[in-house]
């Protein structure tokens, strides 16, 4: 059985990220006509749910491959949102800081198509 790098698991979500970004760019150019935006609206919101969920995937597949199963085991009491800032201390401390702004990156990303989903669709 052949086991997955963080790299590999990384490259694998961004191609994803790609597509849907371009789905996000697509439903707010078609949330400019009225009939459409409360529909174009959650569906953004919906693929930000998405990015959020493989954002925290990969984290946790980062603090475990990095600070083991007792350090995933910190994370996931922090109610289980504690991974992802438990990610950025471990890249922070070995000094991955590509991990580390990839991973607020992602954030930001998944945060601002929530936002921007909840814009279109109140605009309807």
């Amino acid at each position: 059985m052949q086991m997955v790098s963080i790299e590999n698991a990384v490259g694998m979500f961004n191609s994803s990220v790609v597509a849907i970004v371009a789905v996000d760019m697509f439903l707010a150019a078609v949330g400019v006509f009225k009939k459409a935006r409360t529909l174009c609206g959650l569906s953004i919101m919906a693929l930000s749910y998405l990015i959020g969920i493989g954002v925290w995937l990969i984290s946790a597949i980062f603090v475990y491959a990095v600070w083991g199963f007792w350090g995933l085991v910190v994370g996931l009491c922090g109610f289980f949102v504690g991974v992802v800032p438990v990610a950025m201390a471990a890249a922070m401390y070995h000094g991955k800081w590509s991990v580390f702004l990839w991973i607020i990156v992602m954030m930001a990303l998944a945060f601002g198509s929530r936002f921007l989903g909840a814009y279109v669709a109140s605009r309807a």
